[in-house]
């Protein structure tokens, strides 16, 4: 009669999640099969079987030399020490009351006279099986063939665990190809969305401008009262065409311009034409730039939204000061524009890079332009971060690695 073991149902529960997660029950284990004659070969034995013990029943995944023994876990002969340490080597198993009524030794399923069993430990620390070496005549292990034993037994749990990496590894694969696919489908829909907007508002912003200037040359210089009210007019049409142009920036992102030489004198220059009537009465530094790589289209947009920045955060000082100022060295180049407005605290320094996020919402416009310069910088491969400029504002500094 089969002596039965304790359950533990907090051991039980780890080991049935242990088991789920490498998967390989009913599933075929070539590679477990091999460990399984080298296990036999290297003990001298004719039989091997690698169990794994469910919460009701004991699953065979890979034999050697004997036919699977799935079984009801109160006939297992590994029940019995599947939760208790140290070695287990049993010479004769007719003469253990643990295992002389077993159906595998007492001649119902198996006449087994030795039995010996490694454990197998997954690297979480749950017993979830057994290594079991058997031969239908008494005999025991030598010390040797015990150590060899003990290592092929932890070098199941390493095929287990590579089992399961190699399952996870599919799983992000399916995963990253799947978001990928989303991420294209979803920038496709941001370039239709984006020329929508380009053809639904452009057009009639752009006759609407054309419309104040006509009516803002036929009134009276005198006329004060609608002059103001047509450049008002004018202003908020400037500021939409401005929104249009940043989200459309910000959409288009995406796309595969060529990386070339970008001459950082020259797109400064484009950005001073611009930004030539927001410059009005701002001293504008800018110091001798470098020929970098990237893409031009980009670095125009990053260097126009971080002087236009700092032009809004200075226009209302006595004295507004705005510097540009780059390098370039063997590990890459850099790029600042400082100011000397009122700078931005360290504790808002990473969230104003957000997508919709204000610095300071009293200022005008929607939260794109330091969320664009990121986007770009990063698809650069380069960083962006805010610090404090020598001229008191705030100092955008962009760093770009050589590869």
């Amino acid at each position: 009669m089969t002596i039965e073991a304790t359950h533990d149902l907090e051991l039980d529960l780890a080991r049935e999640r242990e088991i789920e997660r490498y998967q390989v029950v009913g599933v075929p284990q070539p590679e477990l099969d091999d460990l399984a004659a080298v296990a036999a070969t290297l003990c001298h034995v004719p039989a091997v079987a690698i169990n794994l013990m469910r919460a009701d029943t004991q699953v065979t995944i890979a034999v050697f030399g004997m036919e699977p023994m799935d079984c009801a876990r109160e006939d297992s002969m590994c029940n019995v020490i599947i939760d208790r340490t140290g070695p287990v080597m049993i010479s004769d198993t007719s003469l253990d009351p643990r295992w002389s009524g077993n159906p595998y030794v007492n001649g119902e399923e198996g006449s087994i006279r030795f039995y010996s069993a490694e454990r197998l430990v997954s690297p979480r620390g749950v017993v979830v099986g057994t290594m079991c070496v058997f031969d239908y005549v008494s005999r025991v292990l030598t010390p040797e063939e015990q150590a060899l034993l003990q290592r092929v037994a932890r070098r199941v749990v390493d095929l287990l665990e590579l089992r399961l990496r190699t399952h996870e590894l599919e799983q992000t694969v399916v995963e990253l190809t799947a978001a990928r696919a989303e991420l294209q489908r979803s920038n496709e829909m941001l370039d239709l969305f984006a020329g929508q907007i380009a053809h639904d508002l452009r057009g009639p912003l752009t006759g609407l401008t054309m419309t104040l200037g006509t009516l803002r040359d036929e009134i009276d210089a005198d006329d004060t009262e609608h002059s103001w009210v047509l450049d008002r007019a004018l202003s908020s049409v400037s500021r939409m065409n401005t929104l249009i142009r940043d989200m459309l920036d910000f959409a288009s992102l995406g796309s595969t311009a060529e990386v070339g030489e970008v001459d950082l004198d020259e797109v400064v220059l484009l950005v001073r034409t611009d930004l030539v009537a927001a410059l009005v009465g701002v001293r504008f530094e800018v110091g001798s730039l470098p020929v970098v790589p990237g893409r031009a289209t980009q670095w125009r947009v990053v260097v126009q939204n971080l002087v236009a920045n700092a032009v809004k955060f200075t226009r209302h000082l006595e004295e507004p000061l705005v510097r540009v100022s780059a390098g370039a060295g063997a590990d890459g180049w850099w790029l600042e524009v400082a100011d000397n407005g009122p700078g931005v605290p360290a504790t808002d320094r990473e969230r104003v890079f957000d997508l919709m996020t204000q610095g300071d919402p009293t200022q005008e416009g929607i939260g794109l332009g330091l969320a664009t310069c990121k986007r770009i910088v990063r698809a650069h491969g380069g960083s962006i971060r805010i610090q404090d400029a020598p001229e008191g504002g705030a100092l955008v500094r962009i760093a770009v690695p050589a590869s």
